[in-house]
């Protein structure tokens, strides 16, 4: 099947909507042990600060098994129930790894992160970078500055007019020449409890239900050649291509998915890179 590519979107036509790694990811630094009441302490201070109220007892018990202040911060940044607690730390982690992205001159951005870390790659979330506004983008970033970005089950959270406006976002800060890896659950993957996990308006909050063509028309749509690399087709066949983790991990896929690991096809994903054309 050929992927023809189409012009690209004028995305100023869309209105502006507000709306695992190692530890060198998480800090150098080696913290000094501490005994339990002292990092308790610690913790309950510091949330205090960043809040203006004390932690909840649940809060605090998640730490039981910390040592020391780094793990303390790695726990945080690392579970996304934590951390959503104190979105104030893991936002300034964020933007501390966008600025020394910028200075290395290499941009490799996980849209969505969501706790998420690989080695080498900038985790982002809404706060810190929405796809549907390209100004919180702009305060940050260049336009045709990002080196690659990957971004694993975030686009079925939107509609296909908001998937869309996303899509345009990405093409302008994207380099020519680079891609971003999209993973989303795959509409024709001929298993109903899947389908039963992953339908519009689940339990997960799905907006749609992509298939490898529908995925492939919204980011031509938005101007990029798109490449599929695992999918299930319309006659319930599965199809894949190689594709290196290191340019984008993908955790729910044929090969990282430990579901799969017993039952080839437990749990697979609709995967592709759209690549911004060179110009």
């Amino acid at each position: 099947m050929r992927w023809a590519t189409e012009k690209p979107c004028k995305c100023s036509r869309h209105p502006t909507i507000q709306s695992r790694p190692n530890n060198t990811d998480i800090g150098q630094t080696t913290g000094t042990e501490l005994d339990a009441a002292a990092l308790g302490g610690a913790v309950k201070a510091a949330f205090i600060i960043l809040t203006g109220a004390p932690p909840p007892p649940s809060f605090l018990e998640r730490f039981n098994t910390a040592t020391s202040p780094l793990d303390i911060r790695t726990l945080l940044l690392r579970d996304p129930q934590l951390s959503a607690q104190l979105p104030e730390l893991r936002l300034a982690y964020q933007i501390r790894m966008v600025r020394a992205a910028r200075a290395s001159g290499i941009i490799r951005l996980i849209i969505g992160a969501a706790g998420t870390f690989f080695s080498g790659w900038v985790p982002t979330d809404q706060d810190l970078l929405d796809l549907l506004n390209p100004d919180t983008w702009r305060a940050w970033l260049e336009e045709a500055s990002v080196s690659a970005m990957v971004a694993e089950h975030v686009w079925e959270h939107l509609d296909q007019e908001k998937g869309l406006i996303a899509a345009c976002t990405c093409y302008r800060f994207l380099i020519p020449g680079k891609h971003i890896r999209i993973a989303v659950p795959d509409a024709l993957k001929p298993d109903p409890e899947y389908h039963e996990l992953c339908k519009v308006g689940g339990r997960d909050g799905q907006k749609f239900f992509y298939d490898y063509m529908s995925l492939t028309s919204l980011f031509q749509s938005a101007g990029f050649e798109v490449r599929p690399l695992e999918y299930w087709d319309e006659n319930g066949e599965f199809h894949r291509s190689d594709w290196d983790s290191a340019d984008g991990h993908i955790g729910r896929s044929l090969k990282f998915d430990p579901r799969n690991k017993h039952n080839k096809y437990a749990y697979t994903s609709l995967i592709v890179d759209a690549v911004k054309p060179l110009q």
